[in-house]
């Protein structure tokens, strides 16, 4: 009998965690603790000038922060290896150390993945990455702050006191890189009041 209680209970906590997380208890109890990024660098270019010309950066968009790129080459890049470096730094960015380094073999398959950790605001934009030819758009999006620290971070460390450095390197089918974008952000962390 005491066996057959406890699914009940979990089932009875993911519930409350799923009324909670879309309206019920927040308004309950007035408010929630919301975490946002503010970046402070964002930019992407292509290796060679040759290949392209690209357009990125920071805007404000409903008192968020959120980035767009723009990017247009006349070359067929359908083959694209993926390399990632996260770091996470002290305040200002001094004294980083690496998280992760790790590699997408195959990044235009894996695309829809990738998204999981995108949140986006407003208009937000997005044309087909893949193959990666002529005029792309992304506009109006960040990183989803909360799986960002869930996945990068310790379970007992304070990611968002964190400042943290990106660089993302995009390789073509014969290993050659060129595409480059670095990323500099830090988190803000409030109580959202709702009414």
């Amino acid at each position: 009998m005491h066996w057959q209680a406890i699914p009940l209970t979990v089932v009875t906590v993911c519930a409350l965690f799923a009324f909670t997380k879309h309206e019920g208890l927040v308004n309950v109890f007035g408010s929630s603790l919301v975490r946002e990024i503010r970046y402070t660098k964002f930019n992407m270019n292509f290796v060679n000038s040759s290949v392209g010309t690209t357009h990125s950066g920071i805007r404000s968009v409903r008192n968020k922060h959120m980035l767009y790129i723009q990017f247009n080459t006349n070359r067929t890049f359908t083959k694209v290896h993926m390399k990632v470096s996260i770091s996470k730094c002290k305040e200002y960015y001094i004294d980083c150390e690496n998280v992760i380094l790790f590699n997408i073999t195959n990044f235009c398959p894996n695309f829809d993945s990738i998204k999981y950790y995108v949140k986006t605001e407003g208009e937000f934009k997005i044309t087909d990455l893949c193959p990666i030819h002529g005029e792309k758009s992304f506009t109006n999006f960040t990183i989803n702050a909360d799986y960002f620290g869930a996945m990068f971070s310790f379970p007992t460390e304070k990611w968002w006191e964190l400042y943290w450095r990106t660089w993302i390197k995009l390789y073509d089918q014969k290993n050659s890189e060129f595409l480059k974008a670095t990323c500099d952000f830090y988190f803000v962390q409030f109580r959202s009041h709702h009414h």
